[in-house]
């Protein structure tokens, strides 16, 4: 019986193991001021951001048909909503009141998380 209880624990913490593994491996790790990125259509997209300015910029390069996308969350709390355009687009906010942005691909694409 102690033997089953072992094993059955075992399983348990493996199968925790292995959905926190997965949880890592899609969860965004956030970067500090600007990150690069590339979708597997191998378009490449640059995020920056700072206190005034959050930016994210679809590169020439690869085949992917979505657009560059941002949102901002201010000292505030609230977030912006999502701006896209087919080149760069950008938020930007003179107060100097943005404390987190995220870029993204695609309206459906992993988001990357940038902060000043």
């Amino acid at each position: 019986m102690r033997r089953t209880i072992n094993r059955l624990s075992v399983a348990v913490a493996t199968g925790v193991l292995l959905v926190t593994a997965a949880g890592v491996a899609s969860a965004d790790v956030e970067a500090r001021g600007s990150r690069t990125w590339q979708r597997p259509c191998g378009t490449t997209y640059d995020a920056k951001s700072s206190g005034t300015l959050a930016q994210t910029t679809k590169r020439t390069d690869g085949s992917c048909d979505g657009h560059a996308w941002v949102r901002v969350k201010y000292k505030a709390g609230n977030w912006s909503s999502w701006q896209h355009a087919n080149g760069t687009t950008r938020i930007e906010n003179s107060a100097g009141n943005i404390v987190r942005a995220e870029h993204k691909g695609c309206e459906t694409c992993t988001v990357y998380t940038t902060t000043p």
